[in-house]
């Protein structure tokens, strides 16, 4: 259960954290032209969804760890679920931070160079792209450590 609490809580603490450096990157950027400030508010709202996608990913991974726990608890190791949640709840957490201090320097520049918006867009996908390979890769963990690979019977003696 370990596992389950760490996927779930770990991107909810990286997305406070990512959302606290998106506001303060907003807060700083105030006094902006009126021809930027449409580009800033388009960035500080596709970098929240993008944090907020980041949790839904620990979420996810957290309701996967949890249903192949239940499935078969006695084939699982011990510690396959508390590896996949934790490798897919601190990449989505490390994530969502990075996301949030990436949106804090576009909002910033954004208030200068409104020309930057698609360069920024760009940077937050491949940030985000790395979440998304904590997700497989935990998931790929939890497959594995599912499958049965030794072909004994679960009622035969053991020769040792």
């Amino acid at each position: 259960m370990t596992g389950v609490m760490t996927c779930a809580a770990a991107p909810v603490l990286g997305a406070l954290v990512g959302g606290f450096r998106l506001k303060q990157g907003k807060d700083r950027s105030r006094n902006a032209e009126a021809a930027s400030e449409e580009k800033q508010r388009l960035a500080f709202m596709v970098s929240g969804v993008m944090i907020c996608v980041c949790m839904v990913y620990g979420v996810i991974g957290a309701l996967i760890i949890n249903t192949n726990l239940s499935k078969q608890p006695s084939f699982m190791p011990g510690n396959a679920g508390y590896t996949a949640g934790l490798v897919i709840g601190l990449s989505a957490a490390f994530v969502a931070t990075g996301i949030g201090f990436v949106g804090e320097a576009a909002v910033q520049s954004l208030a200068v160079q409104p020309r930057l918006f698609v360069g920024f867009v760009l940077v937050q996908i491949y940030v985000e792209a790395f979440a998304l390979y904590g997700l497989i890769l935990g998931l790929v963990i939890m497959k594995n450590a599912t499958q049965q690979l030794v072909d004994i019977a679960p009622n035969a003696a053991m020769p040792f």
